[in-house]
């Protein structure tokens, strides 16, 4: 059976609508409102960032980041529209349920290495696909250095967090990867010390050099500015997982990242792990996957 599109719908929901084999129905909101990042959407607060403005500056006008990318290359700010709903009929005419339609982008404020802006703009971010990637992209095009950017004080201990493509569910733990053998409709965030420094697709690794003592490590399954497209999935009710690391001067520490749902559940929860790995299996396995950043 083919599913047809009316209009550009939503990738995830004319995913799910597309497998079941029905006819995806758009009911668009007319005046689609903001559901996340309020300040970066509007446009009179994006252009008060120039170039040439410090971090700091860039801070007061927008706050904080939701991201700082190459540790300060990047600022990210993400907001979402509601943009309506997806209505799934089947071939039979049986209405399969209802599934949200949204935009998301993200406003990118690069700095240089004297720690002044270069550029601005905003770009889209699909979903199955991640903040740093889109970024990445963006920076590609215009020319704009992704290098990271020179960490202050001790640099020398490196934390290393990776996903790999065929994540460790089991069904003897009654886990699964609902999305395998593809990418995850969403990127988790990678948090160093209440700091997000990126995300993860499977298949990458994400390298961030510190100073040597104790750190926290958080990964989310689902960013928040996901959360409104998440609701009434199961990743929705992904928890973060958190990690104490310590790591002592030229030391590098290795995590590996991933996500399962529960499976055989009536109220299926999606779980985030978080798990240590030893050092010479680690560099094996990311020995395979791309870096996320840069």
């Amino acid at each position: 059976m083919k599913c047809t599109a009316f209009a550009p719908i939503g990738l995830l929901a004319a995913s799910i609508v597309a497998i079941a084999g029905c006819v995806p129905i758009p009911i668009p909101n007319l005046d689609p409102p903001i559901v996340h990042g309020d300040r970066v959407a509007g446009e009179a607060n994006r252009a008060a960032v120039v170039p040439g403005q410090s971090r700091e500056e860039v801070i007061q006008r927008l706050g904080v980041p939701d991201y700082n990318l190459g540790a300060g290359r990047a600022f990210v700010y993400p907001w979402t529209r509601d943009k309506g709903s997806v209505l799934g009929v089947a071939p039979s005419g049986h209405i399969l349920g209802t599934w949200r339609w949204a935009e998301a982008r993200v406003f990118i404020v690069v700095f240089g290495d004297d720690g002044r802006s270069l550029k601005t703009g905003s770009v889209e971010v699909p979903m199955f696909r991640s903040v740093s990637g889109v970024v990445r992209n963006w920076m590609k095009e215009h020319d704009l250095p992704v290098l990271t950017y020179p960490q202050p004080g001790d640099s020398s201990s490196t934390i290393v967090i990776y996903r790999r493509m065929d994540p460790p569910c089991s069904l003897a733990q009654r886990t699964i990867d609902p999305w395998s053998p593809f990418q995850s409709p969403f990127a988790p965030t990678v948090k160093v010390d209440e700091q997000v420094v990126g995300d993860l697709q499977k298949g990458e690794f994400l390298q961030w050099a510190t100073a040597a003592g104790k750190h926290l490590v958080d990964v989310e399954g689902v960013p928040p500015f996901r959360r409104f497209e998440a609701e009434g999935m199961q990743s929705s009710k992904s928890e973060a997982a958190s990690l104490a690391v310590k790591v002592e001067p030229g030391q590098t520490i290795y995590a590996e990242a991933w996500t399962c749902c529960q499976a055989y559940q009536t109220d299926p929860r999606c779980l985030t792990y978080l798990e240590f790995r030893d050092a010479e299996q680690a560099r094996a396995d990311v020995s395979s996957l791309k870096s996320a950043w840069p």
